[in-house]
This record gives C-alpha cells, sequence and structure tokens, in this order.
C-alpha cells in the first residue's frame, strides 16, 4: 500500500508518468479468478463494454455500428486459447486459425 500511495503522489505531482506498455511479445496469462465468468454474468457484460468482437464469417451489424456481443462460451475458449506459456502474438496465431476477430488489446486488459 505505500508504495501504491507514493506512485499515485508521485503521478498526481506530475513527477513520473505510467505508461500502458502493451507488446505482442509479452505473456499473459489467466488466474483462477476466470472462473468467475461461470458464477457472475455481470463479468461478461463488463467485458463486451471494453471489447469488441465479431463472429466468424460475420460482420458488425452497420446500423447500430455495434459488434456482436461475447457469449460465456466464447470468452471462456478465448481465455483458454490465451494459455499460460503463449505470448500475445501467438494468441492472435491462433485466433486467426479459428477465424475470430477480436480487440486484442482490450481483451487482454
Amino acid at each position: 500500500d505505500y508504495v501504491k500511495s507514493c506512485l499515485e503522489s508521485l503521478v498526481y505531482y506530475r513527477i513520473v508518468k505510467m505508461l500502458d506498455i502493451f507488446q505482442y511479445s509479452n505473456v499473459y496469462s489467466t488466474t483462477e479468478n476466470v472462473s468467475l465468468f461461470l458464477t457472475d454474468p455481470s463479468l461478461i457484460k463488463n467485458l463486451n463494454k471494453w471489447m469488441q468482437y465479431q463472429p466468424k464469417g460475420g460482420n458488425r451489424d452497420v446500423e447500430s455500428n455495434r459488434y456482436t456481443t461475447l457469449s460465456l462460451k466464447m470468452a471462456v475458449e478465448l481465455y483458454a486459447l490465451l494459455g499460460n506459456s503463449s505470448n500475445v502474438e501467438e494468441f492472435c496465431m491462433k485466433l486467426r486459425e479459428k477465424n475470430e476477430t477480436i480487440n486484442v488489446r482490450n481483451f487482454i486488459r
């Protein structure tokens, strides 16, 4: 907590700047909390706010300019694809093989 408080102060006084570093060579993995998707439906709703999903072979709804929402099944499948040792680039290659299009940066966050 002390470190967090110090960093918040440094950012507030513009002594340091926090940057979001997203790189395709980074390795991300799920935690045991991924199972919360099965018990808390609001998580899928929140995930859909952050991420745009387009099903394979589908197009977004041009009239509403929105992508199809992500289902619980698809969310679990995508997190399973992420795996423990895959970097983001490998994850994207797996998505291409499945012909799925998502906003990877927002999905990882």
